[in-house]
């Protein structure tokens, strides 16, 4: 597998963006979820010293609120055409076709297929007043529909800006962090923790497979080319695996309750939680057979629950995997939502409930 850097500039063009309009949420969750300090932005507040400040009309392409990834990191994951262009040149197809461009964000928004961006103004401006955001969020929307030339080109001018700068970064860095990262993550165990992900399968390498550092969402990208698609996984300190999104979305409640409902399997989890075990931990732990705890973890780790850690020798370490669970309590949510529904009697009956 090569290591490519045009993958991780035109990534980091777009998180750069990410993080400057949501630096305080993205610093207490980083914080809460991996630990991370302040510190660890180092590269982020170096790029802010050379790429002038956005201007604000640019949130609704960056907004992040940790469900879902910000609208233009969705449009990397599945439309950057990886080989056929750098990221300058995918960000100018996109903005060569300005109504299907916005119609795509509106709906990003508005989670609808209709033709947003030709709806009558009063109508349009009641959807977005409805949405649960922050107010400076929908009045830029509001404003990117009434008047989107200026916006757009605002918004190219700052991804050369962010390109500009994270190619000069990367190329300062490509002799340093990079090629440490690099020792670490060709390791086999982190190859053989990819056929963890659904839509990896690393057994069958292609050609096309892909690997780049992010310096500002350390540690690694990951680009798997196939014939029917590319998939992207980004490093363990992202707020999710971004083509894992819609498998997070799909989440059964039937198996989440299946794993919360089996004694072994919640303390298996229960045990992670507060820090990484290998199998054989575990069994001392919990006393059962290995055979019988690796079982269950083979089944945990397959529905997303747990994650791989690091291996050492032959021993795999595993931790609770955080995002998946942020996930699961929307799901959670909804499904324990359709039992709590008030069930509604026949008029006559409810009538004589209401009489009696």
């Amino acid at each position: 597998m090569e290591y490519d850097s045009r993958i991780s500039i035109a990534y980091d063009t777009i998180f750069y963006g990410v993080l400057y309009f949501n630096t305080e949420a993205y610093k207490q969750h980083l914080l809460k979820n991996y630990g991370i300090s302040d510190t660890d932005l180092k590269y982020f507040y170096s790029l802010g010293e050379s790429i002038p400040p956005p201007p604000p009309a640019l949130y609704p392409f960056y907004y992040c609120d940790f469900r879902k990834a910000s609208f233009l990191s969705g449009c990397f994951i599945n439309r950057f055409d990886f080989g056929q262009e750098d990221a300058l040149s995918f960000f100018k197809r996109l903005l060569d076709h300005p109504s299907s461009f916005l119609n795509d964000l509106f709906q990003y928004y508005l989670e609808s297929s209709d033709e947003t961006v030709y709806s009558r103004k009063a109508q349009f401006i009641q959807k977005i007043v409805e949405l649960d955001y922050d107010h400076e969020l929908l009045f830029q929307l509001i404003n990117l529909w009434s008047d989107y030339k200026p916006v757009l080109q605002a918004l190219y001018d700052f991804i050369v800006a962010c390109y500009n700068a994270v190619s000069e970064l990367f190329a300062k860095e490509e002799c340093g962090l990079i090629r440490n990262l690099l020792r670490i993550f060709k390791r086999e165990h982190f190859l053989d923790h990819l056929n963890a992900h659904p839509d990896i399968d690393y057994s069958k390498p292609s050609k096309k497979d892909r690997m780049g550092i992010s310096l500002l969402n350390t540690p690694m990208i990951l680009q798997k080319g196939t014939s029917e698609k590319h998939s992207f996984v980004l490093g363990s300190r992202c707020h999710q695996y971004l083509d894992l999104h819609q498998n997070y979305d799909k989440i059964s409640p039937v198996t989440l309750c299946a794993a919360l409902g089996d004694p072994l399997k919640a303390e298996i989890l229960s045990y992670l939680k507060e820090r990484e075990y290998t199998v054989t931990q575990l069994s001392e732990k919990i006393f059962q057979s290995r055979q019988t705890i690796n079982r269950h973890v083979l089944w945990l780790l397959d529905f997303m629950f747990i994650t791989v850690a690091e291996r050492k020798g032959l021993e795999v370490y595993y931790k609770i995997n955080r995002e998946f669970f942020i996930a699961a309590k929307d799901i959670l949510d909804k499904y324990l939502l359709e039992f709590n529904r008030p069930y509604f009697l026949g008029d006559d009956r409810h009538e004589n409930l209401e009489s009696t």
